[in-house]
């Protein structure tokens, strides 16, 4: 059973306290992500965030009732054109999915969607930021679809891909390779052990 707090963002498996995807990602592997930005900016940019989520996640089609000419609901619109350029179609939203190594949770973390782009299985992420991280989107996908294979041992991702919907610019749906999975279970392994000896 995996229980997630959102006062604090974190996680339970199984009762187990276990770091997630998120926090391994800035302890780990880009620990300075957010160096020099006021918590004010983060605190507004996660709260847009937050919107567009729900609003693509609640319900595939565009509310009549929904402002296009706000920031969420040109988002909402180019999601939905998006959507049809490349023939998304969601299985499942807001998953919470865990990964064990050697009988114990490692990580977990909840996806954004699952479904499939072009025919292809495929992890979508949704991202409002002003810049597409490529190393963030890498390591962030890689998690969870290793998290979701190893839950369902009949599950084989095929694709990766960031679903970038910034306020100003281009929104695009951007493929994201995904990494070496043997060198990101020694990394939490080591950080974990580490953490541990601290």
């Amino acid at each position: 059973m995996i229980e997630f707090f959102k006062e604090d963002h974190t996680y339970q498996v199984e009762g187990i306290l276990t770091p997630s995807a998120t926090t391994l990602i800035h302890e780990i592997w880009i620990p300075n992500l957010y160096k020099g930005i006021s918590q004010s900016v983060l605190a507004n940019a996660a709260d847009y965030g937050n919107r567009v989520h729900e609003l693509i996640e609640s319900d595939p089609n565009l509310p009549e009732w929904y402002d296009r000419h706000t920031e969420e609901g040109r988002a909402l619109k180019n999601y939905l054109r998006l959507k049809d350029r490349h023939n998304i179609q969601i299985v499942s939203t807001e998953k919470p999915v865990a990964y064990v190594y050697e009988d114990m949770p490692l990580y977990a973390g909840t996806y954004d969607m699952l479904g499939t782009v072009n025919g292809e299985i495929s992890i979508i992420d949704i991202k409002t930021t002003a810049k597409y991280n490529a190393q963030y989107l890498g390591y962030q996908l890689t998690l969870y679809k290793m998290a979701i294979e190893q839950m369902d041992e009949n599950m084989k991702i095929e694709k990766g891909y960031c679903l970038h919907l910034p306020k100003k610019g281009y929104a695009n749906l951007i493929p994201v390779p995904f990494m070496d999975t043997t060198k990101i279970i020694n990394d939490i392994k080591l950080w974990r052990s580490n953490t541990q000896k601290a």
